[in-house]
């Protein structure tokens, strides 16, 4: 199973579209009021900027990276066990919800003046939640950088690139079963 530490950079990637949106709407609105001043800078958009801004978008953009480098890891990951549980649901969508939830948390939160301050809190308390439930396979980051299908099985989970028919093929094909990754109790990554 994965640690603690391993369970929140899934959890920190997971946000990789929030970080996408947040860097650029804060862009947006810097832009927006760098166009409204009258008369316009001859120094530049960037010289107009906060240093506050720069350590935003600074924050963002290492998360971002860091994100980037989270969900390539788990591509790499090295298989630690055997799984014979046979996929008998899509669960996919529900995942998807969480993306989608995620994405309209942030915007709602967009129009107040803390909203830097807000996402944080959030964050680090959906995070504590997450992390203490072991609900990895809820994680967006296996859909949307990853493309993985996430599948209930008889008696566990399987974030997996099989489809649903392949993965029960290649379960059927293997007496020892397919080769997997326990992240959690009860939740394996398998790739092919």
């Amino acid at each position: 199973m994965l640690t603690k530490l391993s369970l929140w950079g899934i959890y920190t990637a997971s946000y990789f579209i929030d970080y996408l949106v947040l860097l650029g709407i804060s862009i947006w609105q810097k832009a927006n009021e760098f166009k409204d001043l009258e008369p316009v800078p001859e120094d530049g958009f960037f010289r107009y900027c906060s240093w506050t801004d720069y350590l935003i978008w600074g924050v963002l953009l290492g998360l971002i990276i860091f994100s980037v480098i989270c969900s390539r890891l788990l591509k790499i990951i090295p298989m630690n066990t055997r799984v014979k549980d046979k996929p008998t649901d899509n669960i996919i969508w529900e995942v998807a919800g969480y993306v989608l939830a995620q994405v309209l948390t942030i915007l709602t939160i967009l129009f107040s003046d803390y909203w830097v301050v807000m996402s944080l809190v959030i964050f680090v308390v959906a995070g504590v939640i997450y992390v203490n439930s072991k609900k990895v396979h809820y994680s967006p980051v296996f859909l949307i950088p990853m493309g993985y299908s996430v599948f209930q099985c008889e008696n566990s989970v399987a974030i997996t690139n099989y489809s649903k028919d392949g993965l029960r093929l290649a379960i059927e094909s293997e007496p020892d079963g397919v080769e997997a990754r326990e992240l959690a109790e009860k939740v394996f990554l398998i790739r092919k």
